[in-house]
């Protein structure tokens, strides 16, 4: 008996329900923005956003542009995860995964229209990367008292996430006195330009071998021996949908210092997922009976035949969080500034919704909807919890100097910055430094940035094995292009 329910609680450990959803980012949870420039910087962006990317970053920036521009921005993200465990030294090892995508672009027209500037611009922005691979092997203690009995198991986990969230973002932005400006930008997360969403596949691979031996010297032994495996494997497809705004205002205090202030508002997205599930088993027990020095052998195959569970489809909503941030620049001359900025984001607000109403905790898997014994009709009492995410605050600092030459500029750009996750009853700690330059030279502006991001026993992917540890580090490289149009 002791066999099974260990079994069983090692599957159920790593989350092997069809139904459990699965959401985490490879990239850095916190909603910020996008570009070379502004990453070069740290993200150190709200207080100067001055360029397309503004509307990712602070919208009321966008009326800092004087020119119509089409811009684009190409990104390289590398994720590297190392674990560890002192209980389980067998799941020691490292995943990594890479990724290219068009990370932003937009197109920008600058007007004036009842003696005011004003801007519009369309934006696309690929802002949260999800594309993941876990995989490894934990040994499952088993205790039985059966002195007859010998028994080993394992779990082989293997899963595999592809996809990534964008949006496509109208903006505005106006200048409502002199060195006042106020901007909006709404984002549609939908599936306009190619699938918004991911798809999970997980496949669990338990082997257990059971040798039994009972023998009476000279006169009866038996002996059998079971090897069985079990493979499950899981696909879920998921789509993303929801809208939501980013409002900024940008204040120019002095001709060298400006104030900017951006609000991301919070919104309910809609996930339809599609669920598969496959069982297999295999399975061979092979028993040897000697009487009296006469030996008789027998294999049966007791596998269980295939199972697999028709499509399910559900209908989840997940509750982002809400984000806001202040931002202060102050340029020392036409060619040296400094920004600093701090930024907060919401995440106890962070949570699946299923569809018996049940408040999940999108990192545990845990129900926090417990105000009183009822809020916990629907959810299996080990799923039990009130430990919701706690809220995160960054803090990022940059530098920019321009190399001013006649007919070009150079830019050299670097930043730091603080930048933690959310977790159950602390935050993870994560920091990070950029680097950037380019060449801007006539109506063309190429920038690039590298930026590293780490963060050392964090909350990872293999939280249910007890004293796991994993180690994370990031590294993104941008490269954007900015045309401007006309004279």
């Amino acid at each position: 008996m002791c066999i099974i329910i260990c079994l069983f609680s090692a599957l159920e450990l790593l989350g092997t329900e069809a139904v459990a959803l699965d959401f985490d980012m490879s990239s850095t949870s916190n909603p910020v923005g996008s570009g070379a420039r502004a990453t070069g910087m740290g993200g150190a962006f709200i207080g100067v956003a001055d360029d397309a990317t503004a509307a990712s970053w602070n919208p009321a920036g966008l009326v800092q542009l004087e020119k119509p521009e089409v811009s684009a921005v190409y990104a390289h993200f590398q994720r590297i995860q190392k674990y560890d465990s002192s209980l389980h030294p067998e799941i020691a090892g490292e995943d990594s995964v890479d990724t290219d995508s068009l990370n932003y672009a937009s197109a920008a027209y600058p007007f004036v229209l009842f003696n005011r500037n004003m801007i519009v611009s369309l934006n696309y922005q690929r802002l949260y990367e999800l594309d993941k691979t876990i995989k490894g092997k934990v040994l499952i203690p088993i205790e039985d008292s059966d002195p007859d009995l010998e028994t080993d198991a394992s779990l082989k986990y293997e899963r595999t996430v592809d996809g990534h969230l964008y949006a496509i973002a109208p903006a505005m932005a106006i200048q409502v006195a002199p060195g006042l400006y106020l901007g909006a930008t709404l984002n549609i997360w939908d599936n306009i330009a190619g699938r918004n969403g991911w798809e999970n596949k997980k496949k669990f691979t338990t082997t257990t071998n059971i040798n039994m031996s009972v023998e009476e010297p000279d006169v009866f032994s038996f002996n059998m021996r079971t090897h069985d495996v079990s493979t499950q494997h899981i696909t879920q497809d998921v789509s993303f949908q929801g809208i939501n705004q980013n409002v900024g205002f940008l204040w120019e205090i002095t001709d060298s210092l400006t104030l900017g202030g951006v609000y991301k508002t919070p919104f309910d997205a809609d996930l339809n997922i599609k669920v598969k599930e496959t069982n297999i088993n295999e399975c061979t027990s092979t028993s040897t009976t000697t009487m009296f020095d006469v030996s008789e052998s027998e294999t049966v195959d007791c596998s269980t035949p295939q199972e697999s569970k028709p499509g399910e489809r559900l209908d989840h909503t997940l509750r982002m969080p809400s984000a806001y941030g202040i931002g202060l620049s102050y340029r020392y001359s036409d060619r040296f500034t400094v920004a600093l900025d701090v930024y907060r984001t919401e995440w106890s607000r962070f949570m699946i919704i299923d569809e018996e109403e049940n408040e999940i905790n999108p990192l545990t898997g845990d129900c926090i909807n417990v105000s009183n014994e009822e809020d916990f009709i629907n959810c299996p009492l080990e799923k039990r919890s009130n430990d919701r995410l706690k809220d995160t605050t960054q803090v990022r600092m940059g530098t920019e100097y321009l190399f001013i030459r006649n007919k070009y500029v150079i830019p050299v750009r670097f930043g730091v910055f603080y930048d933690p996750e959310p977790a159950t009853d602390h935050v993870d700690d994560f920091y990070g430094f950029s680097l950037g330059t380019g060449v801007s030279y006539g109506n063309i502006a190429l920038d690039t940035s590298y930026q590293f991001r780490m963060g050392n026993d964090a909350t990872g992917d293999l939280q249910e094995i007890e004293e796991s540890e994993v180690d994370i580090k990031q590294h993104v490289w941008m490269l954007s292009l900015i045309v401007y149009l006309g004279s």
